[in-house]
């Protein structure tokens, strides 16, 4: 006896509309000063583009650099437990939004789902860790 299949087309992913990304320096959100952009595709469904994602230049680095250093100025400056507190809420939203963190990194990587969410749990653990070393 001999069963026929019917093999079915794959269907067409859903439209996703595409995020374009920029860079942030500074507290803010800017362009790229090339304003050229690069695709982000799934590794596991390469029609699938996460995102349009800054090819920045050496004058983006060089302006991130200045800003980061700052930025430093003022961190330096604040008391160690304001940090801790500031590192805390880090680990408060990562619990928060674990679960699609997980998944967007995934999508990004291909990575297996439970390695993203132990990944995800490993920036969680440290935040809260380092949270407690501004009181010591």
């Amino acid at each position: 006896m001999t069963e026929t299949y019917k093999v079915r087309e794959p269907r067409a992913a859903p439209a996703v509309e595409t995020s374009t990304f920029k860079n942030f320096v500074g507290g803010e959100w800017v362009a790229p000063s090339t304003n050229a952009y690069f695709d982000n595709r799934n590794p596991a469904s390469p029609n699938d583009v996460i995102g349009r994602f800054p090819d920045s230049d050496q004058r983006d680095v060089e302006a991130a650099v200045r800003s980061a250093r700052r930025g430093f100025e003022i961190w330096s400056r604040t008391p160690a437990p304001a940090r801790g507190d500031v590192l805390r809420r880090v680990g408060d939203l990562l619990v928060e939004r674990k679960e699609a963190i997980a998944n967007a990194m995934t999508r990004e990587m291909g990575k297996v789902l439970d390695e993203t969410r132990g990944d995800v749990q490993e920036g969680i653990d440290t935040a809260y860790y380092a949270a407690t070393e501004g009181r010591r």
